[in-house]
């Protein structure tokens, strides 16, 4: 027979264990994963468009009569600041179907009721959210540049 076709309880002891062991790794790693990924996108693209933002509302507050010139700037930020938001929502969420997935894969696997065939990930879970994910990054990203650039280029006309 197929080792990758047995159940938990056709398997000898010691490989049973590998298994089990494999999984609960598994597990464990998504759910790390759910507190690293939230911490450094958190980090990241929330602390760089706050920041271009609270930049802009310096240069906004400093302007005399001109500070209507940041708001596009500013805009940008925001921006960038919701699609952050969305961006760690979809991290959270796919982090937490993976976790569900392995929690659910070795419960299948030690109950008889899952082969080590079928406690294999599935490729395609969290497909919504990694693609939400993706987006907003880039859209987080972006926003952060043009914010950034415009800023950059309405305070050189400001000075020229």
């Amino acid at each position: 027979m197929d080792e990758m076709s047995e159940k938990a309880a056709e398997l000898d002891a010691e490989r049973r264990q590998t298994i089990e062991d494999t999984l609960l790794t598994q597990r464990d790693q998504a759910f790390e994963q759910v507190i690293s990924m939230d911490a450094r996108l958190t980090q990241y693209n929330f602390l760089a468009n706050a920041g271009g933002a609270a930049a802009t509302l310096a240069f906004m507050g400093a302007s005399q009569g001109d500070a209507h010139v940041g708001v596009w700037p500013l805009m940008c930020f925001v921006v960038g600041l919701i699609a952050t938001g969305g961006q760690i929502r979809a991290l959270l969420e796919f982090f937490g179907l993976l976790h569900l997935d392995a929690i659910r894969r070795r419960e299948g696997f030690s109950s008889n009721t899952l082969t080590v065939r079928e406690c294999v990930l599935p490729s395609d879970i969290g497909k919504r959210y990694r693609y939400l994910n993706r987006w907003s990054s880039w859209v987080s990203q972006s926003a952060f540049t043009a914010g950034a650039l415009l800023g950059i280029g309405l305070l050189l006309e400001h000075f020229f």
